[in-house]
């Protein structure tokens, strides 16, 4: 794996990008290959858009869903649950889901 030394000019900012979540997605729900994939064949519960600093919120039923970040025609998701499950939240009643999302087209 590459590793970023003390010299490097790799920096991490946010950045300001639309947002899907689709209901529970996996791999078999899915059309092209990871991180980057070509088509969501899930039903699409929410959009929104993250600001300049990263930010977003949404409210959705409690539920499992995955998220999708759009990059042009593309869903960036890079993270599984192992099971073949994409990109996956688990919103609770009554409370707030946080994540952090990572751009940086890697997958986990």
């Amino acid at each position: 794996m590459p590793i970023i030394g003390p010299g490097s000019t790799c920096r991490t900012y946010p950045v300001s990008r639309t947002l899907n979540i689709y209901e529970y997605t996996t791999i078999k729900d899915v059309e092209g290959w990871g991180p980057l994939y070509d088509g969501v064949n899930t039903k699409l519960v929410a959009t929104c858009k993250a600001d300049k600093e990263g930010f977003f919120q949404t409210e959705i039923k409690p539920g499992r869903y995955s998220i999708f970040i759009c990059e042009g025609e593309k869903f960036y998701a890079n993270s599984g649950d192992g099971y073949g499950g994409i990109n996956p939240i688990t919103v609770q009643a009554d409370s707030v889901c946080y994540i952090v999302l990572k751009l940086d087209y890697a997958y986990y």
